[in-house]
């Protein structure tokens, strides 16, 4: 074999970390490798073949280089990082959709990914009037389901007015769901607080999510676990850190399990030769790190499962460990292993293919110049130079000349070397360890780059034809018939809202104040501003049993291009397309 045969053998064989001298040693000691006359020679020759690698074949390399002297391989550095660059990668999206009021659906699809990561059955509804996500925990007869409603602001706090607390009951009934959520950055307290109570919702902030999606990393949830953070009503701040000091409570074990081997070896070295529940419990570190008698008799237990087998009882009740700590860890890595080839599709390839198509729609630079021009161009020539790329880069508008095209591109690689789906994905050479040449896209992942990219600009030209028509409104045309105004909803069985001109001029009018005082408005903002209002003399707003006149005004603003719908769906809320003052004039010319 040769040296670099030799080293990727050891390496895939151990499945860890290790330096030249490491595998030089072990090769030596299984005759994999000739006996040197200079032993330092031939550490460093082996050192230099996985380092030339690493310099020379950059993402596409054998071995990494993770640490002073220490190679890895990049399938196993790779298969390590997947689970943290997709939690790294939730948290980006969460912390940046939270805020994004103009285009919540992103805030949306973001809590649905990751309710998933969580283990939860996930459903995106995404339609007006329904809450954002249904999630079901499939845990036999200890089943459940919840609403999940997202909630965003650039302000960075709900209000009470942007929850539509009859709707969530609604839907509730209507999906037949246990828990009802409402997740957004920040919540006002106070009124919101009490209504939350009142009326059983749960008010989660994006920043108590993240901190479960962290601890889930670190060990799992199960299903039956997280069903607490539904169960209490109003702000769940404290039920969340209840719900992590229990889990790690129970999972707290693992932490010490290294502690604990090493004492049961120790004890069986001492003059006792076994150890027992009680002896292990005295033991100074075991004290020190706080285990209890009946944590150390369950992970004896643990340790003696047919599964594991790696403690033995006798007849007398003494324990005795009858195998290595890196035994038991190699028993653990089985075990993992075992259950990845079980769900291969669930776990790499559909995760992989979900952070590239959401990375890919975003509407950044870098995304559009990966998008419309690298990826295109591995697509259609295979592997691609720097030229070719920089001038497809000025063909496109992208940049002025080769200059800029080059910094353009240096960017494009900083973001692949940023991102470990991207280095996944897209390979290239390292002619010097300073310049990337030859990119391409990873011949098993050619196919799933096609279908992304199809899909992509399906949704843009979709997006782009029919954006404009996208209506919340359920009106679809409407009249000024003698002293009334007409509107007429749902195309399919079709029926009549009429208001009298008069009143209909005094709530346009409220609508119209309300554009001027905030960039979002909804039915519930306008009805909280007429509250105890006399809009004509003597006649009152009558709250809910009038709100289809608030509807009637934004549905015809809506239908005559003056506002658009912002994509929120609880409540629907407006944003302006035309000035107020444009407005005001046509609502003289129209109504009078």
């Amino acid at each position: 074999m040769t040296f670099k045969e030799v080293a990727r053998f050891i390496l895939e064989r151990e499945k860890r970390s290790m330096s030249a001298k490491e595998i030089t040693e072990i090769a030596l000691r299984e005759n994999l490798i000739d006996s040197p006359k200079n032993l330092s020679k031939l550490r460093t020759k082996i050192y230099d073949v996985m380092y030339n690698d690493f310099m020379l074949h950059g993402d596409s390399s054998t071995f990494v280089k993770v640490g002073k002297g220490i190679f890895a391989l990049r399938e196993h550095c790779a298969e390590r990082r997947r689970e943290g660059s997709e939690l790294e990668d939730l948290i980006r999206r969460l912390e940046e959709t939270q805020y994004k009021s103009v285009s919540p659906s992103e805030f949306e699809e973001t809590l649905r990914d990751a309710f998933s990561f969580l283990g939860f059955e996930t459903e995106l509804i995404g339609t007006p009037g329904n809450t954002d996500v249904l999630l079901k925990a499939e845990v036999g007869e200890r089943s459940y389901s919840a609403n999940v409603d997202g909630k965003t602001s650039k302000r960075g706090k709900i209000d009470d007015v942007q929850i539509d607390w009859l709707s969530l009951k609604d839907h509730k009934e209507k999906t037949e769901a246990d828990f009802v959520v409402v997740v957004g950055p920040d919540f006002a307290g106070g009124n919101l607080e009490k209504r939350a109570q009142q009326n059983r919702v749960v008010l989660l902030k994006t920043k108590d999510l993240i901190e479960i999606l962290k601890e889930h990393v670190r060990f799992p949830f199960n299903l039956v676990e997280l069903r607490e953070l539904f169960e209490t009503p109003g702000n769940s701040s404290q039920t969340v850190k209840t719900v992590i000091e229990k889990h790690r409570d129970r999972t707290r074990f693992l932490e010490h399990l290294k502690l604990l081997l090493d004492e049961m070896k120790a004890l069986q070295k001492s003059w006792l030769r076994y150890f027992s529940i009680d002896s292990l419990s005295a033991r100074e570190k075991i004290q020190e790190a706080g285990l209890k008698p009946q944590e150390v008799k369950e992970i004896i237990n643990f340790l003696k499962s047919p599964l594991i087998k790696a403690v033995e009882e006798n007849s007398d009740g003494k324990y005795f460990l009858i195998t290595s700590r890196k035994n038991v860890s190699e028993i653990f890595k089985r075990i993992a292993e075992s259950l990845e080839e079980v769900y291969p599709a669930n776990n790499e390839e559909s995760t992989l293919r979900k952070l590239l198509k959401d990375y890919l729609l975003q509407n950044k630079d870098v995304p559009r110049w990966i998008r419309n021009v690298l990826l295109p161009l591995c697509l259609k020539l295979g592997t691609v130079t720097r030229e070719v790329i920089k001038k497809e880069l000025i063909r496109q508008g992208e940049a002025k000349d080769m200059q800029q095209a080059g910094l353009v591109l240096t960017t494009i690689s900083k973001s692949i070397n940023d991102h470990d789906f991207l280095e996944k994905v897209i390979r290239y050479d390292r002619p010097k360890p300073w310049i990337k040449e030859n990119y391409r896209i990873a011949e098993e992942y050619a196919g799933m780059v096609k279908d992304i990219l199809d899909e992509i600009g399906n949704t843009r030209t979709s997006n782009d034809s029919s954006a404009t028509k996208k209506f919340a409104t359920k009106y679809f045309e409407w009249e000024v018939r003698k002293s009334s105004v007409v509107a007429r909803a749902r195309k399919e069985k079709p029926y009549n809202h009429s208001c009298s001109l008069e009143y209909f001029r005094a709530v346009m009018r409220k609508t119209l104040e309300a554009f001027k005082t905030s960039d979002e408005v909804s039915a519930l903002t306008i009805a909280s501003s007429l509250k105890d209002e006399e809009l004509t003399p003597g006649r009152k707003f009558h709250g809910r049993s009038e709100k289809y006149k608030i509807d009637m005004a934004l549905g015809i603003l809506e239908l005559e291009g003056f506002i658009e719908w912002t994509g929120r769906k609880m409540p629907v809320s407006y944003r302006l397309k035309k000035p107020v003052e444009e407005i005001e004039k046509w609502m003289i010319k129209k109504f009078g």
